[in-house]
């Protein structure tokens, strides 16, 4: 098939899946404990604000003459999303087929008090294929959204998100619910410390005191992400 038909047919089904992403009647593929999709933060770029909106500059920060009273970050994630839900409702979209998932990027904001550590988040996602060269990561866009959420990190190293993502071209919200897994160490004595570049690192489990190895897989130039999990 030349690589004009091949972008017909998939522009084609991308208007398909537009339509159908988040149906309930798509059949959900994975396992029952297991995630509908699961994400890392590849990327994060940090700003803190006063209780007026007003953005506080590095150097007051650093100098303690000034306490913040919102932490503001821009994040980009990518992870693959499970066969047979919203975000991989069919095989054409496959990026793993012996695992049936399909790969998930996302660009978002988060705005969280520090008071309690709770706030928004909203962003832009994407269903990616890899188009021409099979080694590198996917790319090729097929399907694009938005989504909008409360976050709760107050039970830091676990974090919690509900919200709603829509396809575009739709006007279908789907509900999702996420778990955020923040890396850490562990000291002689077994107690959590801040991560340390080579060290080995852990995520905790939902029941709050088993502890996860973080996989070679999921760290980027050699520092552990945090990893997300979401439901629909």
């Amino acid at each position: 098939m030349g690589a004009k038909k091949r972008r017909t047919k998939w522009l084609t089904v991308t208007a398909m899946l537009a339509c159908i992403a988040g149906s309930a009647a798509m059949a959900d593929a994975r396992k029952a404990d297991e995630p509908g999709a699961t994400l890392y933060e590849v990327t994060e770029n940090m700003y803190f604000y006063d209780r007026h909106g007003v953005f506080i500059s590095p150097d007051k920060i650093l100098g303690g003459l000034v306490a913040p009273a919102f932490r503001v970050a821009d994040a980009t994630l990518q992870g693959t999303a499970a066969l047979g839900t919203p975000l991989c409702p069919s095989a054409l979209l496959l990026t793993n087929p012996r695992a049936k998932t399909c790969t998930v990027t996302a660009a978002g904001t988060d705005n969280i008090d520090l008071k309690d550590f709770k706030g928004s988040v909203s962003g832009t996602y994407a269903v990616v294929l890899n188009v021409d060269n099979p080694t590198d990561a996917p790319e090729y866009v097929v399907q694009t959204g938005t989504f909008v959420g409360e976050m709760d990190l107050s039970k830091r190293p676990l974090g919690s998100v509900k919200g709603t993502f829509t396809p575009t071209l739709t006007q279908q919200m789907v509900k999702f619910e996420g778990t955020f897994r923040l890396p850490f160490n562990l000291d002689t004595n077994g107690r959590r410390k801040d991560v340390k570049r080579g060290r080995p690192a852990y995520y905790l489990a939902d029941d709050g005191q088993t502890v996860i190895p973080v996989h070679p897989s999921e760290l980027s130039l050699g520092v552990p992400l945090v990893r997300l999990e979401l439901n629909f």
